[in-house]
């Protein structure tokens, strides 16, 4: 676009934006003149269509009740958005390339009332990447056609990082929906599918990808399709011709079946998530696998938590799981096997159950496979062995605990106390009535502590388990006393000082540098905007207020107390017992950043929108009342702006204007009572002592310098010895008076 047009668009486009803020009338002939421009642009600016709706609402409107262009119609806050936007995007005046690139990748989808599902295949390796998921409640989609639209979005969202990685630039896209590629291919849609074309659109602009969409028939679209219904319960199972098949040519001694009910079980002994008698356990994870020979065919979801038991016990098993080499756990599942069978495609070995067919459930697409895990044969002898005798070595006599006892006291019952030593804590069971027993439960609790070590467990699982036990004590019955001494605390002080953070400089803002900034910002010739005017006053309040931005912004303009000099806000602590403050605005010495000129320049655009002074900050993004952490969000922006590379909280700036006003001198009673600190002696603070707000605010705001706030002590010595002392000039000393 020629820079003159641009500029001139621009100026038009700020001119309707006011109008809307302001609630100005116009003709239905001018806003289809100015529709008329933007139109023009729609070859550059490819989503436009999706922001010109709300104002073709709102034209379509004035002439259907009126049936004349030259009817006056009222524009309306919500149109601020869309001339945002076209502002922004005139500004960038990004080009946009007609030359069509060639396909580098096919991406297919389909969704589902549960889910969606997606495949990406690269032309130049050929190779087919999968994924899934489900929808959140965070969707609202109430139609097939949003769950499709959707699909398209999530899609691209996951596979993001493998498109950048093979730098595809042209994606060809197959959906067997006619509206989503309808609506991706011309770039408009519908009122109820504009949020969504738009964020997808979006996605592919900040990707630089070209997309074109297809219609693919359902019949063809077999894999997203099963990814969109995949059976994640696991509620499916392997046909029996086929397990004997496997077991007779694995050689594999299988003892139990983890994943299975009293249906489809392939063993005699199996787990299950179900009520049964007849099963070894309701959780295949509440049992321990040491001792078996599994055939392990989990739902999806805990393929990883499977193969990490594996790993870590180190045993022998047998899983039964699809060919997804894309997914997180393949590479782990690759070192670990020893053998890999291929059992076919899932739909000739597969069969759902029940609850599968009933809620239209799919199988796992693609190649099914079995892979035998089996250790090494001097681990596996020795893992048997120490299994064999695991009970004789983890359970000693009697006699032998008393002998493991270092603190034995007369008269008491060593036995009971000592249960828990380290030799034994690793299987001992302790109900709650011996626990409750107990005459000494700080022994069980240095015992405790001492097998944690042995186990090597880190520092901070040692400080969270004592603090669990003790809580536990506690609550059954025994003294605090007994529990908390020093004792007790002594046994961890090594893994506090270990978890202590480290000490480091605390550094915070600089608030003169920020003052500065809005100083500069002022005395510049430039227009500020009406979102600059407000991160500039809520930085300002923030500064002379000291208080919290959530409390900034649940503040109410008090206008009966309200004067020309004076703004008085309400607001609630709801911190350290909570209680209602009201913040008082008034006027600085420096102009520039004085807040009560600040707040009244805001209040000249927010009083409309503010309902008798209820709501004093403006979101423009939803064009809805404000948020603590968008008003947060907006004092960065302008601490930012300032110069300020470090990134702290926003808190931090009521840390900075504290400290400012600490290194000008001011007395902490008045520092204390300005800033309603938790600290402060609240008698003092709220009944007896009365800060000069004045002063302090002035202090911070101005220049830094040292003010006469008090006197040194040490000022009230003679002249000549404090010089001496100091080897400083008695007129160096600026600031102080004797």
């Amino acid at each position: 676009m020629p820079q003159e047009r641009r500029k001139k668009m621009i100026k038009q486009l700020l001119n309707w934006s006011h109008k809307s803020m302001r609630r100005q009338t116009t003709s239905a002939r001018n806003l289809s003149k100015m529709l008329g421009r933007m139109i023009y642009l729609k070859p550059q600016i490819r989503r436009a269509s999706l922001h010109m709706k709300n104002l073709y609402k709102t034209l379509s409107k004035a002439i259907n009740n009126n049936k004349d262009w030259n009817s006056m119609l009222e524009l309306q806050p919500k149109l601020l958005k869309e001339w945002q936007w076209w502002i922004k995007e005139v500004k960038i005046n990004y080009p946009t390339p007609f030359q069509q690139i060639p396909t580098q990748a096919v991406l297919t989808t389909d969704a589902s009332k549960r889910g969606w599902g997606s495949t990406l295949t690269i032309n130049s390796n050929n190779k087919m990447l999968t994924c899934a998921g489900k929808w959140s409640k965070k969707w609202k989609l109430t139609s097939s056609n949003q769950r499709e639209l959707a699909a398209v979005h999530c899609a691209i969202r996951r596979f993001a990082k493998k498109l950048k990685k093979e730098k595809i630039r042209s994606l060809h896209l197959q959906t067997d929906n006619t509206t989503t590629s309808f609506n991706i291919n011309r770039q408009n849609s519908s009122r109820s599918l504009a949020n969504l074309t738009d964020r997808t659109l979006l996605l592919l602009e900040q990707m630089q990808i070209q997309i074109q969409a297809t219609y693919l028939p359902g019949e063809q679209n077999i894999t997203a399709d099963a990814l969109s219904r995949l059976n994640g319960a696991g509620d499916y199972h392997l046909e029996s011709k086929i397990f004997i098949q496997l077991i007779n040519q694995a050689k594999f001694p299988a003892t139990i079946d983890l994943f299975a009910n009293k249906e489809n079980k392939l063993l005699k002994r199996y787990c299950t998530t179900q009520i049964d008698k007849e099963a070894v356990a309701r959780d295949a994870f509440s049992i321990s696998w040491k001792n078996e020979y599994p055939i392990i065919h989990p739902p999806i979801p805990v393929i990883g938590r499977c193969l990490e038991i594996i790993k870590q016990d180190k045993i022998s098993a047998l899983m039964i799981l699809p060919k997804w080499t894309s997914q997180y756990w393949w590479p782990i599942l690759m070192q670990m096997a020893s053998q890999i069978y291929s059992l076919g495609n899932s739909g000739q070995v597969l069969k759902n159950g029940p609850i599968a067919n009933r809620k239209g459930w799919a199988l796992p697409p693609g190649e099914i496979i079995a892979v035998q895990i089996q250790q090494d044969k001097e681990v596996q002898m020795e893992k048997d062995f120490t299994d064999k005798h695991q009970y004789h070595v983890e359970q000693p006599t009697k006699q032998q605990k008393i002998k493991q006892n270092n603190y034995k006291e007369v008269g008491e019952d060593i036995n009971k106390d000592w249960d828990m030593s380290p030799s034994t804590q690793k299987t001992q069971e302790i109900n709650a009535q011996e626990l409750k027993d107990l005459k000494q439960p700080q022994i069980l609790i240095l015992n405790f502590i001492e097998w944690q070590r042995e186990q090597e467990a880190s520092s901070a699982c040692i400080i969270n388990s004592k603090a669990a036990l003790s809580t536990l004590l506690i609550a059954i019955g025994h003294q605090q006393g007994q529990i908390y001494n020093n004792t007790t605390a002594n046994a961890v002080k090594i893994d506090r000082r270990n978890t202590a953070k480290k000490i480091k400089d605390q550094e915070t803002y600089n608030v003169d540098q920020i003052l500065n900034y809005i100083r500069q910002r002022v005395e510049s010739d430039q227009i500020l905007s009406e979102l600059e005017i407000q991160a500039i006053t809520l930085t300002i309040i923030m500064i002379v207020t000291t208080r919290r931005m959530s409390e900034i912004q649940r503040c109410q303009l008090n206008q009966s107390e309200t004067t020309s000099d004076i703004i008085k806000l309400e607001s609630d602590i709801y911190k350290i017992g909570g209680a209602p403050i009201q913040l008082t605005l008034k006027r600085a010495k420096d102009s520039r950043v004085c807040p009560v000129t600040w707040f009244k320049k805001w209040w000249q655009y927010q009083q409309q929108r503010s309902v008798d002074g209820k709501y004093l900050w403006w979101n423009f993004q939803k064009q809805t009342t404000a948020s603590a952490d968008y008003c947060s969000r907006q004092a960065k922006q302008i601490i930012a702006a300032a110069g300020e590379k470090r990134k702290f909280r926003i808190t931090e700036l009521r840390s900075a204007s504290i400290t400012k006003a600490i290194d000008s001198g001011i007395p902490m009673q008045a520092i204390n009572s300005w800033s309603v600190h938790s600290d402060a002696n609240k008698t003092l603070q709220r009944y007896y002592f009365r800060a000069n707000s004045d002063q302090i605010i002035d202090a911070v705001l101005a220049p830094k310098q040292v003010y006469q706030f008090f006197q040194l002590p040490v000022l009230k010595q003679k002249r000549g010895s404090f010089e001496r002392a100091v080897g400083l000039q008695y007129n160096q000393l600026a600031g102080y008076t004797c």
